[in-house]
């Protein structure tokens, strides 16, 4: 992975910051860096984890600056603005993309970076987690897709995914469990399990919290035990990918009649069984492929095709590229 950032502050060099494919470390890697000239006087540390990017960001600014940023790899990051503000606009559409004001925070995906952050404080303390989308799906299970609704068709479609619209004040709770990584005291192999359990705590925190909104939203429209099992069903229809899916089977396992079940799905997904059930079969034969242990003939079987040539013709459609391409 590589990060390519230009600014005045930097004398207008290009700084280069590259890491590990996927983020991947058995070690606890920490890299400070300080800067102090007419623009800014910057601490700066960044810890790599196993799958995880972590930067404490400590900024006093002298003088108003801006940095244009570059990625090779899409953006998968939550911030918390614990100080400060910060604007992403990228250069293709020279709008405001990712607003986050002092004492707030958001965790969204980029498929592509390559624009400037604006900085309109006079100090700034952030705290920065990067992940990799294998690193979450490993770490949240299945609850990665009940909390994210749109992000698989987001991360397909190559779409910008906001957590939330507006980004929400810090409260008290994740103020303190921010804390507890900024000013963890460990080292070495202590400091890298401390802190990936407590990255990985302040994560489920976040998401729950965006799971108990997402509700709220809907509450109007169903009840929270017709919620849960609409989450049950999306559930059950990933653990079950090799089967034929019907939506009599699929009311049967949590009682509801074949209209209910459609419409409460539709509520929570904003999409069809149908739609939904291909797009988690699409996911897990792309997965399958590319750790490229079995032929697409095996994989078209394990995700309920019983023709491989109508899996690859699925497949084409769902991603616009053969499965052969995958490769």
């Amino acid at each position: 992975m590589e990060i390519r950032l230009k600014s005045e502050i930097f004398g207008e060099k290009e700084v280069v910051k590259k890491y590990s494919k996927n983020l991947m470390s058995n070690t606890i890697v920490e890299v400070p860096w300080v800067l102090n000239n007419e623009f800014v006087n910057a601490n700066t540390k960044d810890i790599q984890l196993n799958g995880i990017l972590l930067s404490i960001r400590h900024i006093n600014v002298k003088k108003k600056y801006s940095i244009n940023v570059c990625h090779d790899s899409p953006l998968f990051k939550l911030h918390f603005e614990l100080e400060g503000g910060i604007k992403y606009i990228p250069k293709t559409t020279k709008e405001t993309l990712i607003s986050i004001p002092n004492g707030h925070y958001n965790l969204f995906y980029l498929p592509t970076v390559d624009g400037v952050l604006g900085f309109n404080k006079k100090s700034r303390r952030t705290l920065e987690i990067q992940f990799t989308e294998a690193y979450i799906k490993k770490n949240i299970g299945a609850t990665f897709k009940d909390v994210f609704v749109n992000l698989g068709e987001a991360i397909n479609k190559k779409e910008l995914f906001l957590l939330s619209n507006k980004s929400r004040p810090i409260e008290q709770n994740l103020k303190e469990k921010v804390a507890e990584i900024i000013e963890c005291k460990y080292k070495g192999i202590t400091k890298k399990a401390y802190l990936e359990a407590k990255i990985l705590e302040l994560l489920v925190v976040v998401l729950a919290q965006s799971q108990e909104d997402y509700y709220s939203l809907v509450s109007n429209e169903i009840s929270q035990g017709n919620y849960k099992d609409i989450l049950k069903i999306d559930q059950y229809i990933q653990q079950n990918l090799h089967t034929t899916l019907t939506i009599e089977e699929l009311s049967k396992v949590i009682g509801f009649n074949t209209s209910k079940l459609k419409k409460y799905f539709k509520i929570v997904f904003k999409t069809t069984i149908f739609k939904r059930v291909t797009m988690h079969r699409m996911q897990r034969a792309k997965e399958l492929i590319e750790k490229k242990e079995c032929t697409i003939s095996e994989i078209s079987y394990e995700v309920g095709y019983k023709n491989p040539q109508h899996f690859t013709v699925a497949f084409k459609k769902f991603y616009g590229f053969l499965p052969s391409s995958v490769i």
